[in-house]
């Protein structure tokens, strides 16, 4: 029986030949809503995430009962 924590790797650990480039296509958002809030008139769904959170740590801050 072999001892394998002894025996070292057959190849040695090389780096990936090819580099990760950047995606040459730049991020562009999606030309359609996707089902944007009535209430609410900003068309990205990121925007809106982001406009909820705030709204809620406003709300936490301002509207304490």
């Amino acid at each position: 029986m072999k001892n394998w924590s002894h025996t070292p790797h057959p190849t040695p650990h090389t780096p990936h030949p090819t580099p990760q480039t950047p995606n040459p296509t730049p991020y562009t958002p999606n030309p359609t809503p996707q089902t944007p809030n009535p209430h609410t008139p900003h068309p990205t769904p990121r925007v809106l995430t982001l406009w909820n959170f705030c709204l809620l740590i406003f709300m936490q801050f301002f509207c304490h009962p």
